[in-house]
């Protein structure tokens, strides 16, 4: 009991306030209103003096200001996603656009330097071929004659050749020149533009041998004073004149003549106009010509392709040696020119710039077959090259992207004779196509040559045209379906021919010697003289249908 005692003391001890005061001054301060005011006093005096003591939130109070300031930083962080998501896309797409643009350049690059060729510096070509209408699909495709002309061969004796043949700007009419020194215009829509059989619509009488010629820009089958044509004539100016003209009158002339003699006109082998339509290009002997079609006699710009010099040592490496046989200028105004010695230059501007490279084809392709270049052609988009030479049988693919050299080789064009066989190139849906004519009478196309992979390539599509070679062929610049071919060959007569008709002669001659004196009248002459077996079929023209 003592024990307890003594622990109930210490207890009592330990109640004691922090200002001394014992459990029961406590409890004697609580019930004495007095000492509580006191002590009401002297506890706000030790408030004045201490520092404030932060009272706790009630639990209800604080669950709601917690439960706001979650619902508010939930809201700003959705909101700051949000933010964050559409900077993001934001970036994403500017990212995008940047990196998209930049590719574009690069491929913009890639596409420039694949149509800029090394060799030839050509900085910026952008060739732009406009298709046309009613492609040809070579594959899917069969060939039907349309029309002939003349239909029952009473207009072409067989001594004509055939020399070139083109369509008229409008696709209305054919154009035809051959060795009877005349100039044929065929219209194919004689009436409410409907094809019906070809009409001959004029001739034109030359003084001389037609050597090139080029319908006008303006030429309207509908207009008959826009059927001008230019023409080249042998030993003649270059003369503008109307296919209606039944007098066939010089319009106007434009002389291309000699640095050393003013009386000797230059031949002229090729004319083509210009895409102004209001000047046209000629090629002549060492020569190249521009002329403006309003401004007759002398032309604005002529330049010599090749300078004779004292000594070989002294000539210009750029000089084109051979006189020019055909030429073909691109979208960018890259003149492609084309000589009979086989050699190739490359002239800026449609022939009035500089001339960036000069080389041969035996140096190009290594070959020594053909004899002189005939024709060249550019492919619509303006990297390849294509060249058809006399005495060969293959037409020649050149690539003038990085480095001028050959591609490859039609092969099979059947072309082994020195008369010029016309070629022609032309846009489809799936690229381009070359056709050709062969001494076979055989109409041959290539389908994108120039994709295949091969080094020599054989004809995809051919048919027969006609019986003697095909001189000239050319695709309507209207509608692609439509096909114009022409014929002419020089036929001789065979030895056991020639023997008979001697020995005829022979015994003619003799009957006639010893008649009574009788005479031939004059028109028995006459006849016999103009008596010539007639070539039929000597223009055609095909369609290709399903």
């Amino acid at each position: 009991m003592a024990e307890q005692d003594t622990a109930m003391d210490d207890m009592s001890q330990d109640r004691a306030c922090p200002g001394g005061d014992s459990a029961e001054d406590l409890d004697a301060r609580v019930q004495s209103p007095t000492l509580r005011s006191q002590d009401a006093t002297s506890a706000n005096a030790d408030m004045a003096t201490d520092p404030p003591i932060q009272q706790d939130t009630p639990p209800e109070t604080m669950s709601i200001d917690v439960a706001d300031e979650l619902a508010r930083r939930k809201q700003a962080l959705l909101q700051f996603i949000s933010e964050s998501t559409a900077a993001a896309e934001t970036d994403s797409l500017a990212t995008t656009a940047t990196l998209a643009s930049d590719e574009a350049e690069k491929a913009e690059e890639r596409w420039m330097e694949s149509f800029s060729p090394t060799l030839l510096r050509v900085p910026d070509i952008r060739a732009q071929f406009q298709p046309v209408d009613n492609r040809v699909a070579l594959a899917s495709k069969a060939v039907r004659l349309m029309g002939t002309f003349p239909p029952n061969g009473s207009e072409c004796p067989s001594g004509h050749i055939h020399k070139s043949l083109q369509w008229s700007p409008d696709g209305n009419c054919i154009l035809a020149s051959t060795e009877d020194k005349r100039l044929r215009t065929v219209v194919l829509f004689p009436e409410e533009n409907q094809l019906a059989q070809p009409v001959l619509a004029g001739t034109f009488q030359a003084a001389d041998y037609i050597r090139a010629f080029a319908p006008s820009p303006g030429f309207n089958t509908d207009e008959k004073d826009t059927m001008r044509v230019i023409a080249s004539i042998k030993e003649n100016p270059i003369t503008l004149f109307n296919i209606n003209d039944p007098d066939s009158k010089r319009i106007a002339s434009y002389s291309l003549m000699s640095p050393t003699d003013d009386v000797f006109h230059l031949p002229v082998d090729c004319i083509k106009f210009l895409p102004n339509n209001r000047e046209f290009i000629c090629g002549g002997d060492n020569s190249l010509a521009i002329f403006d079609i309003d401004r007759p006699q002398m032309p604005s710009v002529h330049f010599r392709t090749f300078k004779k010099r004292r000594s070989w040592r002294m000539r210009d490496p750029l000089d084109l040696i051979g006189k020019v046989s055909d030429f073909d200028y691109r979208s960018d105004g890259l003149l492609a020119v084309g000589t009979t010695e086989r050699n190739l230059a490359f002239y800026e501007n449609f022939g009035s710039g500089n001339a960036l490279m000069v080389s041969s084809l035996k140096k190009i392709s290594g070959s020594n077959s053909g004899n002189g270049i005939n024709y060249l052609r550019w492919s619509p988009d303006g990297n390849y090259l294509y060249v058809a030479e006399r005495l060969s049988d293959v037409i020649q693919v050149l690539d003038v992207r990085t480095d001028f050299h050959q591609l490859a080789v039609l092969t099979g064009r059947n072309a082994m004779t020195p008369q010029r066989l016309d070629i022609d190139v032309v846009s489809n849906d799936q690229g381009h196509y070359i056709m050709a004519g062969g001494n076979d009478g055989v109409v041959r196309m290539w389908n994108n040559p120039h994709a295949r992979g091969e080094t020599a390539i054989e004809s995809d599509f051919s048919w027969k045209a006609h019986d003697d070679a095909v001189a000239g062929v050319k695709v309507n610049p209207k509608c692609a379906a439509w096909v114009a071919t022409a014929t002419g060959e020089a036929h001789f007569p065979s030895e056991e021919a020639y023997d008979s008709d001697s020995s005829d002669s022979d015994s003619s001659g003799s009957e006639e010697s010893s008649s009574d004196g009788e005479e031939s009248s004059p028109d028995s002459e006459e006849s016999s003289d103009t008596e010539m077996e007639d070539v039929p079929d000597w223009i055609k023209v095909w369609t290709f249908t399903a």
